[in-house]
This record gives structure tokens, C-alpha cells and sequence, in this order.
């Protein structure tokens, strides 16, 4: 098996022209002061992450950290990796200083205290885990030898999983401030699952965030009433900034609605507030104009520019109600001229292509209203550009996988004896949309399109927060 470079040698490879800054500070095991090397850096597929690495020249005390510099994210995640293949030991993770690192059949965990802020393999963590709790073990056995055989055999257990010895087995990440992360292996990992889910107080407590208490009397009579939560159950500094920009799009949509009454805008006219750049931080502008899909429906074009760091994005998304049912639609590409159908990707849908056993499940990639020819360019683009993992930590055979998937995105645009090629848009809330040939003349039969509609799974339900949701009685219970 192919292994990475340890977190050592990565920051041991950091230098001046990685804009890492160098300062000075104390070591905690011979008190003389050793060096702190920081770099600033962003992970594709991840966060913004600071890189620290302490080294002592007096006594030669290594310490290595990283820790996210992105804000506390929406809900809180928990990753569950089933590894049952060699391959799944490879795996990259990143374990944020508030993550709880589980593995299930042994009831083993590493605390958030513990290899805190931390990037490595799922052997490295075990094989880590092992090696600390072996380096006590000589002082343990004149202390208790009933107890030093009983974490014995964990040690033993946990270096068969890093060795691949004691397969399969589960591991847990879980993270209340949603900022850990595993590799995903593949266009349809089985063997990999997230949830998000709501932080309790507790959890945001123990992060330092200061949350009032319900028998805080003084806060309570004093504060004012908290407005609607919009995702974590967030301290009220902390929600305001969404708060607000919620509100402007709500105050905005209802002044468009009043100038469209009285007919002082069009329809193809843009609003445009201001909202917090998710780079810098800085007020940039957002603009969002509704446009008719024809044969389709009616959609929001949303685009993103900030003054300040030059970050520009856009997104298209459907309007109105998720659909009754789920749709798929599947499209036979049989000629140049089907790669300049109109395609709208909500970021609800999954898109496969049997012919190359690619598949891109939703929520990968965001909204988009294009041709054929630009969705496949753009999913080989942000492969390309945005994937951690194929750099030098990664193992050849991944790498070289990985590579051939992009080539053969952009030879179904590029190479004609690569046609025909099968597209499926399969959206669970039928919020995508492919085009005729000729929408000019919708008479024409068009018998390489297709579009199904089929009832949703549960587990489709349960991706777009329907089985959460209440639509009915809801105004006669009590708020909380």
C-alpha cells in the first residue's frame, strides 16, 4: 500500500517563499525559546487552515498543529468510514481541535484534547493513538499491572487496524464546529457517510462560545426577543451578520415586488445588497436577477463580486416549491450538436455518465445553467482545480485514476469518436432542466431526451430536510 508523507515532513518542507512567517516563543519541555513557523494557506474541498510547526533547537521538541481559519461553520458534522479494504487505511483526514475521533467495534476514542488539529491517514491517527498510549506502559506497570494488560490489548488491537490486520472495522469523526474532513475514494463512495446535524448548547459551550443560560434571569429580562434561527443555534453576536442579510434579501424581494406593481422595473432588471465576502470579509456586492427558462420554469440568477480581494462567483437556482416527485433526466449525446443543449444543474442533483463510470453526487458541485459541453467542462475543472489530493502526498494509483477521469470528461467534448455518450441529471427536487435540440420547434419529436419522474427515497426525503419538515397543523402548536 501506498503510504503519504507524514504531517513532519510536510511542515518540515515549508519555507520562505510559502509566506510562512517565523516567530519566536517558549518551549514547553526545557523553557528556552525555539521557533513557531505559521503559513496561511486553503485546502480545496475543505477550508481555510492555519499550518504551525514549533521546533526547539535546545532539547529538539518537535510540535505540529493545524487548526481552521474558517469561521464556526452552519451545523456541526459527523463522518462515518466504514474501512473494510486496505486502501480505506490510506485515507486523508483532517482533525479540527473540537473533533472526537471514534472507532466503534473496540469503544476506542480520541478525545478533541488529544492529536488535536491534525492532518493524516486513518493509519496515521491509529497508529498514533497506539503509540501514545504505549509510551506510558513502563510506568503503568509499577502502578497497576491489571490495568497495563488491559491497555495492552487495545495497543495491540489498534496497531493490527493500522496494519490492515483486523479488518473491517468503523470509524467516527465527529466535529460540532463542522470544520473535519475525509477523503471521499471514488465518484460513489458506499463506504463513506456525512450527516450534519444541530450543535447543542453544550457543545457550543465547550468551543467557548458564551450562550446565556435559560436561568439567567438578568439576560433574560433584559434581551431583547432573538430573531427566527437561521442554522446553529449560534450566540446572538454571532447569528447577526445572517441575520441581517437575510432581512435585506427579504426587504429587497418585497421593493421589487412593489416596483414591479406599479411598474417602475422589468423583470430582467437586478437587485443588488450587500453581503460579507466569504474570503475576506469585507462588504461585496450581490446581485440576483428572475429569469423564464422557456419550457421550464422561473429562476434566480445570483452573482458575487467583492471590491476588496477580487473573488467573483456566480450561481443559478430554481424558483418556487420542490417538486412532488423526483425527476431524472437522460440525455443521448449523439452528435456536436447535442453538446449545445440548454442544461440548468441545480445543486440538488446528481449527474452520471455510464460510458466513463463517472458519477457526481449532489451537492458537489453548485448550480449552474450552461450547455452540455460547459457542465462537463466545468465538473472537469473543478476536479482539476479543487481536489486536495493529487499532489505528491497522494498514492499513485488514486493519482493516476483521478487523471484519467478529467481526460476522459474532456474528450467527450473534444474527441468525436468518443460520441454517443449518455447524460443523466438525476434531481431529487426536479429543480434541472435539459433542452430541446431545437426548442424552436417544439412539434419535433426529440427521441434521444428523456425525462422520468419516479417517487423519492427516503433517504432523498432525508437529504432535503422533507421528513423534518411540518406543513401541516403547524400554526396551532406553541413556540418553543
Amino acid at each position: 500500500m501506498a503510504s503519504r508523507p507524514s504531517p513532519d515532513v510536510i511542515y518540515a518542507e515549508l519555507s520562505a517563499e510559502d509566506n510562512s512567517t517565523e516567530i519566536e516563543s517558549l518551549c514547553t519541555q526545557c523553557w528556552e525559546n525555539g521557533k513557531t513557523r505559521i503559513m496561511l494557506t486553503k485546502i480545496p474541498y475543505f477550508k481555510e487552515v492555519i499550518l504551525m510547526s514549533f521546533s526547539c533547537p535546545h532539547c529538539g521538541f518537535n510540535n505540529n498543529e493545524i487548526q481552521p481559519g474558517a469561521p464556526l461553520q452552519d451545523k456541526g458534522c459527523r463522518i462515518e468510514l466504514k474501512v473494510e479494504r486496505a486502501e480505506d487505511l490510506n485515507r486523508q483526514i483532517i482533525k479540527s481541535e473540537h473533533a472526537t475521533f471514534k472507532i466503534l467495534e473496540n469503544e476506542f476514542e480520541i478525545p478533541p484534547t488529544t492529536q488535536r488539529g491534525i492532518s493524516s491517514t486513518t493509519e496515521g491517527m491509529i497508529a498514533q493513538a497506539a503509540a501514545n498510549l504505549e509510551k506510558d506502559q513502563p510506568v503503568r506497570q509499577h502502578i497497576d499491572l491489571d490495568t497495563t494488560g488491559k491497555i495492552q490489548g487495545v495497543i495491540d488491537t489498534l496497531k493490527a487496524m493500522a496494519a490492515g490486520q483486523q479488518l473491517p472495522f468503523t470509524v467516527v469523526l465527529d466535529d460540532p464546529a463542522g470544520n473535519s474532513f475525509i477523503e471521499s475514494i471514488g465518484t460513489s463512495d458506499t463506504r463513506l457517510s456525512k450527516t450534519l446535524y444541530e450543535r447543542t448548547r453544550e457543545q457550543l459551550q465547550e468551543m467557548g462560545y458564551n450562550v446565556p443560560q435559560a436561568n439567567d434571569t438578568h439576560t433574560a429580562a433584559t434581551a431583547a426577543p432573538p430573531p427566527p434561527k437561521h442554522g446553529a443555534d449560534l450566540p446572538d453576536h454571532l447569528r447577526a451578520a445572517n441575520w441581517d442579510f437575510s432581512k435585506s434579501i427579504e426587504d429587497n424581494i418585497d421593493k421589487r415586488r412593489e416596483e414591479e406593481e406599479s411598474g417602475n422595473i422589468g423583470r430582467d432588471e437586478a437587485l443588488f445588497f450587500e453581503v460579507d465576502c466569504h474570503h475576506c470579509g469585507t462588504k461585496g456586492r450581490q446581485d440576483m436577477c428572475a429569469i423564464d427558462i422557456p419550457g421550464f420554469r422561473e429562476c434566480l440568477v445570483m452573482a458575487f463580486n467583492c471590491p476588496h480581494c477580487g473573488v467573483r462567483n456566480n450561481e443559478v437556482k430554481a424558483a418556487g416549491a420542490i417538486g412532488d416527485k423526483a425527476r431524472r433526466w437522460t440525455l443521448r449525446v449523439t452528435d456536436p450538436e447535442d453538446l449545445n443543449r440548454d442544461v440548468l444543474k441545480s445543486d440538488s442533483a446528481a449527474v452520471r455518465i455510464p460510458e466513463i463510470d463517472f458519477e457526481m453526487q449532489q451537492g458537489t458541485q453548485g448550480s449552474a445553467f450552461t450547455t452540455v459541453e460547459g457542465l462537463i467542462g466545468k465538473i472537469a475543472d473543478h476536479l482539476q482545480e479543487s481536489n486536495p489530493f493529487t499532489g505528491d502526498s497522494s498514492a499513485q494509483n488514486e493519482l493516476s485514476a483521478f487523471t484519467q477521469t478529467i481526460d476522459d470528461l474532456r474528450k467527450l467534448c473534444s474527441d468525436p469518436s468518443c460520441l454517443p455518450f449518455t447524460l443523466v441529471l438525476d434531481d431529487a427536487a426536479d429543480h434541472s432542466f435539459i433542452g430541446r435540440r431545437h426548442p424552436e420547434r417544439p412539434q419535433e419529436d426529440d427521441p434521444g431526451l428523456t425525462s422520468e419522474a419516479y417517487d423519492r427515497t427516503e433517504a432523498q426525503n432525508d437529504e432535503l430536510g422533507l421528513l423534518q419538515m411540518k406543513t401541516e397543523g403547524y400554526e396551532h402548536e406553541q413556540p418553543p
